[in-house]
C-alpha cells in the first residue's frame, strides 16, 4: 500500500507535526508562566504600597493614647466619682483631641471596662456608658499596659484598628485606659 519511502516521509511528517505541537505547548506554558510572574510582581508592589499606607496611618496615631494617658485631667477623672458636668468637660476634651488628629474615636475607659467619656459623645450611637471589658484591646491594656486590635466597632458597627494605653496613678497602679479607634474605610476602598 505505502512504499517504504512514503512510510518514511509519513513518519517524518508525523514527527514534525508532533514536535511542532510540543514546541507550541512549551512556548505557551513558558509565556503563561512569565505572565503570571509579571502579574505577581505588579500585585506585590501594590500590596507593599497599601501596607505602607496602612502602617503610616496607624503610626500617625500610635503615640496619641500614650500622650493622653499622661494627661492629669484624665487621670483624675478615673479616681473619683464624676458629675454630669465633669463628663461633659471630658467629652469635649476628647472631642477636641480627636478633631486635631482626625481619628475615628477616643474613649476614656475605667477599670470595669465602662466608657466614661468619648469623643463621639454627640453621635446618636456614642461610646459613653458602653461596656468594653470583653474587648481584647481593653483587656490587654488593663493587664499588660497597652493593647491593639482590628475589629468591628460594637457601637458603630464600623471596622477599625483599636489602640489602647493604660492610665496609671501616682503609685504606678493601672486605674483605667484611653483607647483610640482608627477608621480605615479610606484604605479599605
Amino acid at each position: 500500500m505505502f512504499s517504504s519511502l512514503q512510510r518514511g516521509s509519513l513518519w517524518a511528517a508525523l514527527i514534525l507535526v508532533i514536535g511542532s505541537l510540543l514546541s507550541m505547548l512549551v512556548v505557551g506554558w513558558l509565556t503563561w508562566q512569565q505572565a503570571l510572574h509579571n502579574e505577581s510582581r505588579v500585585f506585590q508592589r501594590q500590596l507593599e504600597g497599601r501596607a505602607q499606607a496602612l502602617t503610616q496611618r496607624v503610626d500617625r496615631f500610635r503615640t496619641l493614647p500614650e500622650v493622653l494617658a499622661l494627661d492629669n485631667e484624665l487621670r483624675a477623672a478615673l479616681q473619683r466619682p464624676l458629675s454630669p458636668e465633669d463628663v461633659d468637660a471630658l467629652n469635649r476634651k476628647l472631642e477636641r483631641a480627636n478633631g486635631a488628629t482626625r481619628s475615628s474615636t477616643l474613649t476614656l475607659i475605667n477599670l470595669d471596662g465602662i466608657a466614661i467619656a468619648a469623643s463621639n459623645w454627640r453621635a446618636p450611637r456614642n461610646n459613653v456608658g458602653e461596656n468594653y471589658s470583653y474587648r481584647p484591646y481593653v483587656q490587654d491594656a488593663l493587664t499588660q499596659g497597652s493593647g491593639r486590635f482590628y475589629g468591628i466597632g460594637t457601637t458603630t458597627g464600623e471596622p477599625g484598628y483599636f489602640l489602647s494605653q493604660a492610665i496609671y496613678d501616682n503609685e504606678g497602679t493601672i486605674i483605667g485606659l484611653i483607647a483610640i479607634k482608627i477608621a480605615l474605610q479610606e484604605l479599605e476602598r
